[in-house]
């Protein structure tokens, strides 16, 4: 299609809606015109893009619900979901927020402010219904009683076709490749199709489709009022500066008092979050609906925390010993802060330098400091690991290393421009450094970047020509585009690499695996999608036994 003209699509769109087309999506939506064109029989792209303009000026019921922009939906936005996405705010959801929620829904029960128990959570962008049934796994989990409890789990999504696929309920092995047996055992049956969703969880959920930029629609729908948790996860990716802001404020009046919204990693920058308080974990940030617009006091974390942070670049707290939340002051500029927040600039500096004169011993050699910001970042202190590394910086600011464990805390932190800086300056004192390679993998993954994701895993490659776990991301993200062929090659390589080595020895893989759990990942993947052919299956079989 001409650049032009798909420009002018592109505008028309964001103007109409609110969605911004990302550059990665713009062959999608062209190839989508294209199929358009021919089966409404019209002369060419510009035909299509005057009946669009048309239809989408004269809609009356949401542009939403036009046809023609149901069609479009799944080539302007990615359904990418699977089942315990983001493990570390899984976690913060577990132990921290429903309990909380739980308990307050059962005090003013008691109070007699209500005959039943209620609570109301509601996924906004929630895809194939992935997270929505992550939810209900969770209520169930936490809710003994749950059949007293009047629980409703709302799930919205642009895509009507992404919402039909939810409420069947069935899926793919692929949307279980984060979670452990056990959780695909206990909370779903086998299915001609996949695996089906346990009719008990059904009870707690509804999906319907919905455009969030359409004001109309929240104020007539009850499902969208006294809400007490909002889930809004990579879909401010899609969104202009505007829009986010006119949805955070219909979000803010859907939130009962007290009520939390969670979104993805630093998807918030530059937006005013005033009304919010700001609860820092060492997982995620989280908002919570405040009454008062005036600065919140600052309390700090009371409860010792033990964390082992994987190398996926989330920390998970072990369930012994769980963090309590920081609330910080509400921001201009959200995620991009220090735990303690500082008064002033200067206040700021000179806190940097007496932690460190007061922490740190004056014989301490370069190589130990490393090794205690190493330490402090395994124990998921991501705000003392970059003030350690203050004195280093400007001891021997060409450190390849101090730059890379920089960009671990402020990846954890969930300030990945930051990050992403740390990674390039450590990579421009040492080019062949391969993890904060790796790293920049990860966040543009996050970031829903599949090119730049796969550009930065073929570098890696051609640096180690060894590397198991860039063999398999890749090959994951040629499964995705439909590339059998290249897949495949991707996962023979990193099982052969894999067989000269012991089954229980431990390789380096989003975390610490054995060798013989990534042989049975592999097996999964090569035999789901029938990428192998017979003589590797048996080959594999007879491997893996």
């Amino acid at each position: 299609m001409n650049p032009a003209l798909l420009e002018e699509f592109c505008h028309l769109i964001t103007v109409k809606t609110g969605l911004k087309i990302r550059e990665q999506d713009r062959l999608a939506l062209s190839k989508c015109i294209a199929k358009r064109v021919q089966a409404l029989e019209l002369s060419g792209a510009e035909a299509y893009y005057h009946l669009l303009q048309e239809a989408l000026s004269q809609a009356t019921q949401g542009w939403a619900k036009h046809p023609e922009l149901q069609i479009l939906a799944p080539a302007i936005t990615t359904g990418e979901s699977y089942f315990l996405r983001d493990r570390g705010q899984i976690e913060i959801l577990e132990h921290h927020l429903l309990p909380e929620l739980i308990r307050q829904k059962r005090e003013a029960c008691l109070n007699g402010r209500g005959l039943k128990p209620a609570l109301k959570i509601w996924s906004a962008g929630c895809s194939t219904g992935e997270e929505v049934y992550t939810l209900a796994t969770l209520v169930k989990k936490l809710l003994p009683d749950w059949q007293h409890w009047n629980v409703s789990i709302l799930g919205t999504d642009l895509n009507p076709e992404a919402i039909e696929r939810a409420k069947r309920g069935v899926y793919k092995r692929w949307s279980f490749r984060q979670t452990p047996p056990e959780f695909q055992k206990q909370y779903f049956r086998e299915h001609a199709d996949g695996w089906e969703i346990e009719p008990s969880l059904r009870k707690f959920v509804l999906f319907q489709p919905m455009n969030l930029l359409q004001s109309r629609s929240w104020s007539e729908n009850p499902h969208l009022q006294d809400i007490d948790l909002i889930l809004c996860r990579n879909v401010f990716i899609y969104f202009k500066h505007d829009a986010i802001a006119t949805i955070l404020k219909q979000f803010y009046a859907a939130l009962n008092p007290d009520g939390y919204l969670i979104t993805g990693h630093s998807e918030l920058q530059g937006q005013d979050m005033g009304q919010f308080k700001l609860l820092l974990f060492p997982e995620s940030v989280v908002y919570q609906r405040s009454l008062a617009a005036e600065p919140i006091s600052t309390t700090s974390a009371t409860t010792a925390t033990t964390i082992a942070m994987p190398s996926n670049g989330t920390a998970t707290p072990k369930k012994a010993d769980r963090p309590t939340a920081t609330v910080v002051r509400p921001l201009q500029t959200p995620i991009r802060k220090p735990v303690e927040p500082a008064t002033s600039k200067t206040d700021h500096s000179v806190r940097i330098k007496t932690a460190f004169q007061a922490n740190a011993d004056p014989a301490e050699k370069p190589a130990e400091i490393l090794e205690k910001v190493r330490q402090l970042l395994s124990q998921g202190r991501y705000t003392a690991a970059l003030t350690t590394t203050e004195p280093l910086l400007e001891q021997n600011p060409n450190c390849s290393e101090v730059y890379y464990l920089r960009a671990q805390a402020y990846a954890n932190q969930g300030d990945l421009a930051q990050a992403i800086a740390a990674c390039e300056q450590s990579l421009r004192l040492n080019p062949d450094f391969l993890e904060p390679l790796y790293l920049l993998a990860q966040i543009a993954e996050e970031q829903q970047n599949p090119h730049q994701c796969k550009a930065i895993l073929k570098k890696i490659l051609y640096l180690d020509p060894t590397s198991i776990a860039a063999y398999i991301d890749l090959g994951t993200h040629y499964i995705n585009e439909g590339e059998s062929a290249r897949a495949q090659k991707m996962f023979q390589s990193a099982w052969e690499l894999l067989q000269p080595l012991p089954p229980e020895r431990q390789v380096c893989y989003r975390g610490n695996v054995s060798v013989r759990s990534l042989q049975n990942h592999l097996k999964i993947l090569l035999s789901n999608r029938s990428l192998l052919s017979i003589s590797w299956k048996s080959k594999i079989n007879k491997n893996i036994q």
